[in-house]
């Protein structure tokens, strides 16, 4: 459908749209009006430019002549006003200064006060503090005394304590010292004499001693003095009190050892039907270092003794269980005898004994580690207790509050 506003042209017969021509017309119409109005809009501006142009000229003109006017008054005026001016100024100022002077001096003087005030302020304050102090010292003091007081109290009521605990054990102890005294005495008295029976018996004694305090089952029974035989027999006994064998000891106390020795333990052996014999002797034979067997005679020092009497016990112990599981068989005892006195023997209970006495050095030296660990703690719990002693008497004098720390401290220890 085509639009109704076109029409077609006389000459090419195209469509043509009256609106846009129309439109057209119209703008053509307004652009030349808004044209000729412009030119005449820019030749009344000129005319308006050349107006303002000589206007500004006379203005500049007649602004020169009032400036030279007004300069030359201003002139006039300054030369005539300057002094008086001066005077003004001059009074004004020392009215200013004398006011501000005024106003200083005030000033100082409240600052003076001020001054005077803060330094009472300070004394008093520094007298507070020394008197603060004191009294700090006097109430640290104090509560020093009571927990002074109050541990040596603890420690006596700990002390009783101890005591009564260990009444019977200090009963025991110096019962032994009394006995050991005794001993001493008598080995002082005896040894006084200066004579070689009394070393040996010392030696005797001391071996008896040692046998007696270590084998409470076993029978020790001394020889004496003018009898036929060796210086101890030991009966051994198990558990049940069942004889075991025996053991017989004969001591030596002399710068050289004698072979008849031997002949003469061996005899004392048969003489008393003891299983073992041991020679106890300070001097060894030079073919024998450390404690060794010969001709079946255990031959050692007083200090090799004490362990070697465990082991030989032990062997007839473990002998007698052996006699009793095989009673009536005499091959096998033969056997046993025959075992005992062998060299292998020897050599096995050597090393048993070494074990044993590197044992005992290594509990030796256990038990001084032990004991200097023991001093060490000893010495820290010290501190610590003078240390928390230090605090409470400080939190005291701070707080003007007793506190003992040390009630808890000591509380734990006990427990």
């Amino acid at each position: 459908m085509k639009n109704a506003t076109t029409i077609p042209c006389p000459h090419c017969g195209k469509s043509i749209d009256v609106n846009n021509v129309l439109k057209l017309q119209i703008e053509e119409g307004i652009r030349n009006e808004f044209e000729e109005k412009a030119k005449l809009q820019e030749t009344e501006f000129s005319k308006e430019k050349e107006n303002l142009e000589k206007a500004k000229v006379e203005f500049e003109k007649k602004k020169k002549e009032e400036n030279d006017l007004f300069a030359e008054r201003l002139e006039k005026a300054k030369k005539l006003s300057e002094k008086e001016i001066t005077e003004k100024l001059r009074k004004t100022l020392e009215d200013e200064n004398k006011e501000s002077f005024d106003s200083l001096q005030k000033e100082l003087s409240e600052k003076s006060e001020k001054v005077k005030d803060y330094n009472k302020m300070q004394a008093q304050i520094s007298t507070l503090q020394r008197e603060k102090s004191e009294m700090r010292d006097a109430i640290k003091a104090e509560s020093e005394k009571e927990l002074n007081d109050k541990i040596l109290e603890e420690k006596q009521k700990i002390r009783k304590q101890l005591e009564d605990d260990n009444e019977l054990k200090l009963a025991t102890l110096k019962k032994q010292l009394e006995d050991q005294k005794k001993l001493t005495e008598e080995m002082k008295r005896k040894q006084e004499q200066g004579s070689m029976q009394l070393q040996g018996e010392v030696l005797e004694l001391a071996l008896e001693d040692f046998l007696h305090q270590n084998f409470r089952w076993d029978k020790i029974e001394e020889v004496q003095k003018g009898t036929l035989g060796a210086d101890v027999l030991q009966t051994v006994n198990n558990e049940m009190l069942q004889n075991c064998g025996k053991i017989i000891y004969e001591t030596k106390r002399t710068k050289n050892f004698d072979q008849k020795w031997l002949d003469k333990l061996q005899q004392d052996q048969l003489n008393a039907k003891a299983e073992i014999a041991v020679l106890v002797t300070e001097t060894l034979p030079k073919n024998i270092e450390k404690f060794d067997v010969h001709n079946g005679i255990w031959i050692c020092s007083y200090q090799e003794v004490k362990s070697l009497v465990v082991v030989l016990r032990q062997i007839l112990i473990e002998t007698q269980k052996v006699k009793i599981a095989n009673e009536n068989r005499g091959d096998k005892m033969e056997i046993l005898y025959s075992y005992f006195t062998s060299g292998e023997f020897s050599q096995k209970t050597k090393r048993i004994l070494e074990i044993y006495d590197g044992m005992l050095l290594q509990l030796d030296s256990e038990k001084k580690v032990t004991h200097k660990l023991w001093a060490k703690r000893e010495k820290d719990i010290s501190v610590i207790k003078e240390n928390l002693s230090i605090v409470s008497g400080d939190i005291a004098g701070i707080t003007g509050k007793e506190i003992n720390l040390l009630e808890e401290y000591d509380a734990l220890i006990l427990e």
